[in-house]
């Protein structure tokens, strides 16, 4: 889910929600789909198998956290069977510039069964992992195999060796020009062993290579062990976001995207995000 804060009983506390914003990141903080648009119903067989994005957008967050602002770039090849990504981003959350490498990679092992896999890691500061690997298994079914039903995990080792394990599950259906989504996380985070739950639910509409418009809601809790007071305690709220996209080709191989998006943390902060990319096909 989105960064979820505490509330300022002490300082401390709301300054650790704002730099270590991938704890409650951690549900949805992966790489965007891309690869996945054949079940949108692409416009024409002829698909293009190669795509650079580059992209950014800023967190404008109240009660004194500031501007966050992130910015990257995306490689992604499809191949039949498989597809690969390359991913570079770069954050700016008051502790100076900090990167990340992501690579993922999708693969059909059959009419009814696909893997997703990503490992990456970041530079050392507080709020970014060391080290992150998703790994999800999707199942395909129905007649049509247009329901598809996903068991994921996820392990990230924090700088501050915190660590947050995921357990994830959820339902797909797709339907021509439309996909929703609904999927349920469980995070159990270490120290402590603490552990909270989450809620995606998203719909697509569009087709490829014309538009695309997602709509994305999360709710739900992001709890640890603080363990910077002098008798550790656990820190717990309740949080929602809300994200709208719209991805629009100018041509077939070229086009833009543009979001906003709201976040609400109970007794913590609130805050808007807005954000652009380019895309470029071949």
């Amino acid at each position: 889910m989105n960064t979820l804060g505490f509330s300022i009983i002490a300082v401390a506390l709301a300054l650790v929600a704002a730099i270590c914003p991938t704890r409650a990141d951690a549900a949805e903080k992966r790489s965007d789909p891309i690869l996945q648009h054949h079940a949108l119903g692409a416009v024409s067989d002829d698909i293009l198998r190669n795509t650079i994005e580059i992209y950014g957008d800023r967190n404008s967050i109240n009660h004194g956290f500031g501007d966050w602002d992130s910015f990257g770039m995306r490689y992604a090849r499809q191949e039949a069977g498989y597809s690969y990504l390359f991913e570079l981003n770069g954050y700016n959350r008051g502790e100076g510039l900090a990167g990340q490498i992501l690579a993922a990679l999708y693969k059909d092992w059959g009419p009814s069964f696909y893997t997703f896999t990503s490992v990456s890691g970041a530079t050392n500061v507080t709020y970014a992992p060391r080290f992150r690997i998703d790994q999800d298994f999707n199942f395909k079914l129905g007649e049509k195999k247009d329901w598809v039903w996903a068991v994921g995990a996820s392990y990230i080792n924090y700088h501050t060796d915190a660590q947050d394990t995921i357990f994830s599950t959820g339902v797909t259906r797709y339907l021509p020009g439309w996909v929703f989504t609904y999927r349920f996380f469980y995070n159990i985070s270490d120290p402590g062993a603490v552990d909270s739950t989450s809620h995606l639910f998203s719909v697509d509409q569009g087709y490829w290579y014309k538009y695309m418009n997602t709509l994305t809601y999360s709710f739900g809790n992001q709890a640890f062990l603080a363990t910077y007071f002098d008798s550790p305690s656990v820190v717990d709220r309740n949080s929602w976001s809300l994200l709208f996209r719209h991805r629009r080709w100018l041509t077939k191989d070229r086009g833009f995207w543009v979001q906003v998006g709201a976040l609400d943390v109970e007794n913590g902060y609130d805050g808007f995000n807005v954000g652009c990319g380019l895309f470029f096909c071949y």
